[in-house]
């Protein structure tokens, strides 16, 4: 009969899904920046009990953090990111949670009363605040998965400690099988649409017979767009860029470009919160020329005037990027512009290097 009641234990208990692993945490406190340690306990404990409380949080304790720490000769609580990471490995954590703490006294003037001639009356008052900064890093691919920063009066810690935890809970819903599948290692995009902006400088040198007319060219791109677009990783987006170009020759004066596109591309993910997308425009090439128009160029005695010349163009781009946070991401993208005149086809090649923010 034991034998029995057994067995039918182990087969209803088999008939549920398992529990989803919690993600084991790290949290040393916050680094106190202008004021003691000790006034920051109180403070740390605080944010750390609303923490406690996120659910898939598994939080390593006090002790075993501080005997870590202090076995691996670290200073304890962690301001920066390799020694978060380095005491949450030793812990064996996938997610630690760091950052600072900051007091400040706000001076301003009050009236002395809301009536009568007090409400004239002007008197200096001061108020202290708290600036909490927190940022919650994946330890495997050393990338960051959120950043809170909360402001709130030295008598308000709690609701602000509420805040912050609400703020990092959605980063410990664990994902079902079928989100795991799908689910992007870029960042916590995921498959959600994001909006972004980038801009950067870019440095430009001329091919084939367009070399005959610049030697390099020095400018910067700037665009906008939206990720995860019918499928995760379709990209598309529209960019405007420019280059002065420096001349090759001296019947040309100057001469601008510029650059309007619409472009298409798609993401592929890399461990690490790396990238790589190769992207596709399609536009308009304006070059914007002062040069000789004279009927014989004779050197020294050059009449000069303003021309435009609008060519469509195709360019193709490989863009390598890394994200550093939720919002921010650093980017190098090297290109090959060709736009088709009526007589000749210009090339270009291109490399820009700046950075991308999420929305």
């Amino acid at each position: 009969m034991r034998i029995l009641f057994l067995l039918l234990a182990i087969m209803l208990g088999a008939s549920y899904p398992a529990a989803a692993a919690d993600h084991k945490t790290l949290f040393q406190g916050l680094r106190a920046l202008d004021f003691s340690a000790a006034d920051a306990a109180s403070v740390n404990s605080i944010i750390r009990s609303k923490i406690d409380g996120i659910k898939n949080c598994d939080l390593v304790s006090e002790r075993a953090a501080a005997a870590a720490m202090k076995k691996a000769g670290l200073a304890a609580p962690c301001a920066d990111r390799a020694c978060a990471l380095q005491a949450a490995r030793s812990q064996k954590a996938s997610r630690v949670i760091y950052g600072t703490v900051s007091r400040t006294t706000r001076k301003y003037d009050a009236r002395l009363a809301k009536e009568g001639a007090g409400k004239y009356l002007l008197t200096g008052k001061e108020s202290d605040r708290y600036t909490f900064s927190l940022y919650l890093v994946d330890v495997e691919k050393g990338a960051v998965l959120a950043a809170v920063s909360e402001t709130a009066p030295i008598d308000a810690v709690r609701p602000a400690a509420e805040r912050i935890a609400a703020r990092l809970a959605p980063f410990f819903r664990v994902a079902t099988k079928e989100e795991a599948r799908t689910s992007s290692s870029y960042g916590t995009a995921g498959k959600a649409r994001r909006w972004y902006l980038h801009g950067s400088p870019s440095a430009s040198v001329p091919v084939g017979v367009f070399r005959s007319m610049a030697r390099a060219g020095a400018g910067f791109i700037l665009g906008g767009g939206a990720e995860n677009l019918v499928v995760p990783g379709l990209l598309a987006g529209i960019q405007i860029g420019y280059w002065y170009m420096f001349p090759s020759d001296k019947t040309v004066r100057s001469h601008h470009a510029v650059s309007l596109s619409a472009l298409a591309g798609y993401r592929f993910c890399l461990p690490e919160g790396f990238s790589l997308a190769p992207v596709l425009g399609l536009g308009y090439f304006i070059n914007i020329l002062s040069h000789d128009s004279g009927e014989f160029h004779m050197p020294g005695l050059y009449h000069y005037t303003a021309a435009r010349y609008y060519d469509p163009h195709v360019f193709l781009r490989l863009e390598a990027s890394y994200l550093i946070s939720d919002h921010w991401a650093i980017l190098v993208s090297p290109g090959y512009f060709v736009f088709f005149e009526k007589g000749n086809t210009g090339m270009m090649a291109t490399l820009d290097a700046g950075a991308r923010y999420y929305f």
